[in-house]
């Protein structure tokens, strides 16, 4: 939203790889799945995330939360660039 207030034609680009990969990211990642559970973000409350299945929910939510916003402001731009 902050990003849209700012400049409401704004092209917005996503990185994006496969869930299992950026799971598996996470895991391996110093302490970044701690950090993550102990955070309250939007769809993973704090607590959330310990587990595959929960980051891969709010992955997945994630994505669909920011395509439904670009859908829904016509003056925007989404570019999904895969990473691999």
């Amino acid at each position: 939203q902050e990003i849209y207030d700012d400049d409401p034609t704004v092209t917005f680009i996503m990185p994006f790889r496969p869930v299992k990969d950026w799971v598996k990211s996470i895991a391996n990642w110093r302490n970044i799945r701690e950090r993550l559970t102990k955070c309250s973000l939007p769809g993973l409350p704090r607590g959330r995330g310990g587990k595959d299945n929960e980051l891969v929910y709010w992955y997945g939510r994630h994505v669909q939360n920011i395509r439904q916003f670009v859908e829904n402001h016509p003056g925007m731009s989404l570019v999904e660039l895969s990473i691999y």
